[in-house]
């Protein structure tokens, strides 16, 4: 049974939360956007660089342990806020020498195990919250971001085909000035 004091007590501590949340972001909050905004630009910089100076000799059958070793601790760089996951891959990839599709298709697969393993423990939540209606919406939306994900790979695949890391460079270029315009402005 719910009873006013119980809601309130609740909001105090959703409100403590917030409040929380906010002192956390003015005390990092200017190192943190600097920090995000350098990695947009930064790391656009490298994923052009690695595009631009890695050589077109390796296919994905040449992948080996040592490149999946150098490839991981090059993903660990996406804990940083504002890296892109597969941007730093596809980047690791290319300075080892690895054709665009290629590197391309070893970012998306290192990415498995993390989706997986992120799908299970939502699945084991909602289980355990019970609700069989929320769970049916998030089966439904899981399965509509696996096809549009699908999708997108499609297409970013046909595209490396014959496009260089520009135009995603150029976005990334474009992503950061927009937010520095949006947060100063």
């Amino acid at each position: 049974v719910t009873t006013d004091a119980s809601v309130e007590a609740a909001n105090n501590e959703t409100l403590a939360e917030a409040q929380g949340r906010a002192d956390v972001w003015t005390g990092v909050g200017i190192a943190f956007i600097v920090l995000f905004l350098l990695a947009i630009g930064a790391l656009g910089v490298v994923l052009w660089l690695c595009d631009r100076l890695g050589p077109l000799i390796r296919k994905a059958e040449d992948w080996s342990w040592r490149d999946a070793i150098l490839m991981g601790l090059a993903q660990a760089v996406a804990l940083i806020p504002g890296t892109s996951r597969s941007g730093i891959t596809i980047s690791a990839a290319r300075a080892l020498g690895y054709e665009r599709t290629d590197a391309a298709r070893l970012s998306m697969l290192m990415s498995i195990p993390t989706i997986l393993a992120a799908g299970t423990l939502t699945a084991k939540d909602l289980l355990d919250a019970g609700d069989m209606a929320l769970g049916a919406d998030a089966a439904i939306a899981a399965g509509l971001s696996c096809v549009s994900a699908l999708l997108a790979l499609t297409l970013m695949m046909r595209m490396l085909r014959t496009w260089t890391m520009t135009p995603f460079v150029l976005y990334r270029f474009a992503l950061g000035g927009a937010l520095l315009i949006w947060l100063y402005a």
